[in-house]
């Protein structure tokens, strides 16, 4: 039996339980390092702070990972530009030899065997998909000529193929296809692959489009094929007459499957137009089919992979370069040596103004690192001033709280041993 006062019983129960609780606290913070230990009744302020500067340390981690990836791209391309600025000139030294009067046939021919497997090497860096992003574009050359676009042109039910190399991955293609009301088929492939496909079309359904370009009356429905690496898309007018939902000239067979489109892989520059292909069906063309079609190709440069580069959001874009292959080159002759030279003389120039630019992005992308990566250590250390634990305060508390809670129990347990004698005395 004890004669403490059931009160102060109590009241020593509470002050250990909050004694307790704050033993359990310190040990938390001293083992986590966290003053504030996401607890807002400590210190609110200080939490709300110290969170907002956990979000801007996040964004600016990501900003410069994000830029460290943006220099290994960049320094991909410098060293792909650099291996064609050595492979141009041994390619110029190979035209130089070959516009030599004293050089034979078989001279040339072994000349320009070398010649060609360079231009090879050159095809194959250029459509590279190392990083499995778009960071070459042939068009980035200074020295890419002006396509030679196929003339307005009519015909039969025959198939006709027309293949142009444009000098770049992506292009808008204009097409006027007046097929009339016999059924045809117009097809673009890249690079081999089929892009577009209008199906057996006829474009003379209850009256015959017509338009007025450049002064020339053209005839037939509209399209705008718009395409790039991984992308493509369609836009027709909205006056065209025809149709291609049918798959042969009877139109006993319908489908809704045309226009086709699939966006190209970006290997290749080379398109084809081929009119009167059988198709993938296998459908037989019918004779006696009268077409007529008009072509422009609008040449668009890509754009290269994006990512933010600070904490404001901001994009960083890294331009894709290119270079010409010299493809369609050749050396077996005094006059196409020649060109070949002054070819390769000049796409050199173009590969070192590239260069040049890409040494300009090398810095733009090396100080916005060194900020971001100034400002990330800044905030850590913000950070951790806020929310660091006071290592002294914590472990002078502890050992307050532990001396008083060990002190307390004992004076207790003496009481109820004097109070236990007390009342042995009594009776």
């Amino acid at each position: 039996m004890s004669l403490i006062s059931p009160v102060l019983d109590n009241r020593h129960q509470i002050r250990q339980s909050i004694r307790q609780r704050q033993i359990v606290d310190s040990n938390e913070r001293i083992s986590s390092g966290n003053r504030l230990n996401n607890n807002q009744s400590i210190d609110s302020g200080a939490l709300r702070i110290s969170t907002r500067l956990k979000v801007e340390n996040k964004i600016s981690h990501s900003a410069r990972k994000n830029l460290e990836n943006a220099y290994h791209l960049a320094q991909y391309q410098s060293d792909i530009l650099n291996y064609a600025n050595n492979t141009m000139q041994r390619m110029n030294d190979l035209a130089y030899e070959a516009t030599d009067i004293m050089k034979s046939v078989s001279d040339r021919e072994n000349l320009n065997t070398e010649f060609q497997s360079l231009s090879g090497q050159l095809t194959d860096l250029l459509y590279d998909r190392t990083y499995d992003k778009v960071m070459f574009d042939p068009l980035s050359s200074t020295n890419i000529e002006t396509i030679d676009l196929p003339p307005p042109s009519a015909g039969s039910s025959a198939r006709v193929s027309e293949k142009i190399d444009i000098g770049a991955l992506a292009s808008k293609v204009k097409l006027w296809w007046d097929p009339l009301t016999a059924r045809d088929r117009f097809q673009i492939y890249v690079g081999g692959k089929r892009i577009f496909d209008t199906g057996e079309y006829r474009s003379n359904v209850g009256g015959r489009r017509a338009e007025v370009v450049n002064g020339e009356t053209r005839t037939g429905d509209y399209f705008e094929v718009d395409f790039g690496p991984g992308k493509i898309s369609v836009t027709e007018a909205s006056d065209n007459r025809g149709n291609g939902d049918f798959l042969d000239y009877h139109d006993t067979q319908p489908t809704s499957d045309y226009p086709f489109t699939d966006a190209p892989d970006g290997d290749s520059s080379i398109v084809e137009f081929v009119i009167n292909d059988e198709g993938p069906e296998g459908i037989s063309k019918s004779s006696g089919t009268v077409w007529y079609r008009w072509l422009e190709i609008e040449k668009q440069k890509i754009e290269g992979p994006t990512g933010i580069k600070n904490e404001n959001g901001d994009l960083l874009q890294i331009e894709p370069v290119g270079f010409s292959t010299m493809a369609g080159l050749s050396l077996l002759t005094r006059e196409d040596a020649s060109n070949a030279l002054s070819k390769t003389r000049e796409e050199g120039k173009s590969i070192e103004t590239q260069i040049f630019t890409l040494s300009k992005t090398f810095s733009e992308i090396k100080f916005e690192t060194e900020r971001v990566e100034s400002k990330s250590q800044s905030q850590k250390i913000s950070l951790g001033r806020i929310q660091d634990t006071d290592m002294a305060s914590e472990y002078t508390g502890l050992a307050k709280n532990l001396l008083l809670q060990e002190s307390s129990n004992k004076a207790m347990i003496h009481s109820r041993i004097s109070a236990e004698n007390v009342f042995n005395l009594l009776f």
